[in-house]
């Protein structure tokens, strides 16, 4: 048996997060929190919000809260499915299987944080 390389351990990884991601309630969950910004910007009146720094302001807390709850969720399935344990015991660092999480992840997050600040802009 060898050893997968660094580069294919974080794609498989990345890979199978992905599709977990995508068939999980987390979607829905982050969809529902980053609509926040624009159910601000529709309920407060068009003289309230001077510019659109009010929105991003709002979106600026998206930064704290969607990242946390895609890993949060993605590595609770793992220990919930009990996989944790194999993939620990596998020759890889545990950094690899954080960093190939985070792959995946990453480009979802920043969809949902930049659709975010998008809608109530246009909106304005």
């Amino acid at each position: 048996m060898t050893v997968p390389t660094t580069g294919a351990a974080l794609t498989a990884l990345a890979r199978v997060t992905w599709t977990r991601t995508l068939r999980k309630k987390t979607m829905w969950v982050a969809a529902a929190i980053a609509l926040l910004p624009s159910v601000y910007a529709l309920a407060v009146h068009h003289s309230v919000i001077s510019e659109v720094d009010d929105v991003f302001n709002v979106v600026r807390v998206l930064f704290a809260i969607l990242p946390p709850v895609f890993v949060a969720a993605s590595i609770g399935e793992e220990i919930e499915d009990r996989t944790a344990t194999y993939l620990w015991s596998r020759p890889l660092g545990r950094w690899t299987v954080i960093m190939g999480k985070l792959l995946a992840l990453a480009p979802i997050v920043i969809a949902f944080i930049c659709a975010s600040w998008l809608l109530p802009c246009l909106a304005i």
